[in-house]
């Protein structure tokens, strides 16, 4: 047996109280929402923009060639003269590999970079040989202040490292 079924009054009160409670909800309901010719306005204030999603691409960067210890049967060979000549040679190479050349040469006050690239693959005499001449006009000064250079052959094995003076 229900409480509200004993007094007559009580369910009266309850069903007043509910109306009365869903008549102020209606209410509010309405007094929030705003009129339709108010947002119609608002509409024609605000532009409508168009955008339209842009694909970027992040910049490479580069990666460190960290020197790793030469495979077994490749030798590294530098070779320099007075005359701003360097001769690099490289035994032991995989036939088809396409090395890749970083030399850095740096002095007190200058600091030189060359990337070498787009050599023709390694042949069967698993050789590569590179020589670059920089010149008289480079070696001006060096008796006092020689180049230290770096020489770094990326293959696919790891990377060749070895360092020289220029004379």
């Amino acid at each position: 047996m229900r409480l509200g079924s004993l007094n007559p009054l009580s369910t009266n009160l309850t069903r007043r109280c509910f109306m009365l409670l869903l008549v102020v909800l209606v209410c509010l309901l309405f007094a929030c929402v705003p009129p339709l010719a108010d947002q119609a306005d608002r509409l024609e204030e605000e532009p409508l923009v168009i955008v339209t999603p842009e694909e970027v691409t992040p910049e490479p960067t580069p990666t460190e060639a960290t020197c790793t210890p030469l495979p077994e049967g490749m030798t590294l060979q530098i070779e320099t003269n007075a005359y701003g000549t360097i001769y690099v040679e490289v035994e032991g190479l995989l036939p088809g590999e396409e090395p890749l050349l970083l030399l850095t040469l740096e002095r007190e006050n200058q600091t030189m970079s060359l990337k070498a690239r787009d050599f023709a693959p390694i042949g069967q005499d698993r050789r590569f040989e590179w020589i670059n001449d920089f010149g008289m006009e480079m070696m001006q000064g060096c008796r006092d202040d020689p180049w230290q250079g770096e020489v770094k052959i990326v293959h696919s094995r790891g990377v060749a490292c070895e360092e020289f003076t220029l004379p």
